[in-house]
């Protein structure tokens, strides 16, 4: 998680509220459902590749590039599941929602 809130604190034009503990699981959850299970690894290694990222947070970046995005894998499996479980939602497969 402390990778991905660098991530958004550092790059321009995302302006998060880090404190804001609602927004910050409520956008890990939207980026880990924004990819498929199978592009989610490729999706947090470009993300970890980054020059702006590797040069603010380079232990964090190299974390994520040594464990192969396992953590964010595992995590977008386990809400990917969830999701389609109680909802039919699937990862990448998500799509705004009007009634």
């Amino acid at each position: 998680m402390e990778f991905i809130k660098t991530f958004w604190a550092t790059q321009p034009g995302l302006h998060y509220d880090l404190n804001d503990d609602y927004l910050m699981k409520n956008e890990f959850m939207a980026y880990l459902m924004q990819q498929s299970l199978v592009r989610c690894k490729d999706y947090f290694l470009q993300v970890a590749g980054r020059g702006s990222v590797n040069q603010i947070e380079p232990e964090l970046a190299a974390y994520v590039r040594g464990t192969e995005a396992k953590p964010f894998v595992d995590a977008t499996a386990t809400l990917n599941e969830y999701a389609y479980n109680k909802w039919g939602l699937a990862a990448g497969r998500v799509s705004l929602v009007n009634r």
